[in-house]
């Protein structure tokens, strides 16, 4: 045999074999990954997921029929419930506007107002004509504000009052205080029908003991009835008087807080007090020291008051007051609005906490 030949041919033999080793590798290669690829694709199908809304938030788990039975029934343990948790609507858009205006020119220059807690009755202290108006309307919604009465004289008698300035109302509507701010005293008037105030008694006389007041401004009325706190403006403090039942016309001064000075337990012609609907915390306008004053005691039955903290200072920037005359804080006792008489606005105060 010519070996040129047989060379040849078993080259060209072994050359064939390789290729198609190679093709048979490859191929097998190419079945291998696609059973591999179908293995994970089946595993994967295996996996499921389920959704649940725990505390609003949407929580996503996934795994096998058995990890998701588990879990599932670990969140509904949690309070949580099957499914994506509804989106709340967004919050609305509020504007105040003008709804109703009453009084006019006859109105003799008021100045503290107070409503009922179902805001159907409004008392403000009138100035100069010496008495207190009562407004009413016939339902929350209504804008139809009618002059239902009036009570008070000009006089130093029971039934008078010169040029009272702040008033307060309980929480049923039946009784007002008021301060009599030019007879130096706290006069107290009970409802005993829907139209007739009548005079009831009266505390505090002019001076400056812890009995006395000298220009009471305001009064504020604890939600039991039974504290009432006066802001005494020339005896530059605070005036706590209690009785012992919402009924009781028996007053007595429990104390006093605050004295004449710029520090944080002082007052310089206090103008307003406020109490929190729990009766812990009062804010008073500080007028001269510019600021908003806060003071708390530990308890609703507690005599005793502490400064707390006071808030602004004089100026014209945003954290600043010049002679802030009133204030109102909300239920919660988070927010305040202060009536920034010399800056010509109202300045609205946020409460924050940290640990």
């Amino acid at each position: 045999m010519d070996d040129a030949r047989f060379d040849g041919t078993t080259r060209g033999l072994d050359a064939r074999l390789t290729r198609r080793h190679a093709g048979g590798l490859a191929t097998g290669a190419l079945l291998a990954l696609g059973l591999a690829m179908e293995s994970d694709a089946k595993k994967k199908k295996k996996k499921k997921q389920k959704t649940y809304c725990l505390n609003g938030q949407t929580t996503e788990i996934k795994g096998t029929k058995k990890k998701l039975k588990k879990k599932g029934k670990s969140l509904l343990k949690q309070g949580a419930t099957p499914g994506t948790c509804s989106q709340p609507p967004p919050p609305p858009t509020c504007t105040w506007t003008n709804q109703a205006t009453f009084g006019g020119s006859g109105l003799g220059n008021p100045h503290g107002v107070a409503m009922t807690p179902d805001g159907l009755t409004v008392l403000v202290a009138i100035i100069n004509n010496h008495h207190i108006s009562v407004w009413t309307r016939p339902n929350a919604s209504s804008t139809g504000w009618s002059n239902q009465t009036t009570f008070g004289t000009q006089g130093s008698g029971d039934d008078n009052f010169d040029a009272p300035h702040g008033v307060a109302v309980s929480s049923d509507g039946l009784t007002a205080l008021v301060a009599d701010t030019g007879n130096h005293r706290i006069s107290v008037w009970t409802r005993t029908n829907p139209t007739t105030w009548d005079y009831q008694t009266e505390f505090g006389s002019e001076g400056s003991g812890p009995s006395n007041f000298d220009s009471p401004y305001d009064v504020a009325l604890s939600a039991d009835g039974q504290t009432a706190l006066v802001a005494d403006l020339l005896n530059h403090r605070i005036s706590v008087w209690t009785r012992t039942s919402a009924t009781s016309t028996d007053w007595s001064n429990e104390d006093t807080f605050g004295s004449q000075g710029s520090g944080g337990d002082n007052f310089n012609a206090p103008h307003d007090v406020v109490l929190a609907a729990d009766g812990l915390t009062a804010l008073i306008a500080d007028v001269v020291n510019d600021r908003i004053s806060v003071w708390t005691r530990p308890n609703a039955t507690s005599p005793t008051w502490t400064n707390q903290t006071t808030f602004g200072t004089e100026g014209s920037g945003p954290s600043n007051f010049a002679f802030p005359r009133g204030v109102a804080v909300t239920p919660d006792g988070q927010t305040a609005v202060v009536s920034d008489a010399g800056n010509d606005r109202m300045s609205v105060w946020a409460l924050t906490c940290t640990t």
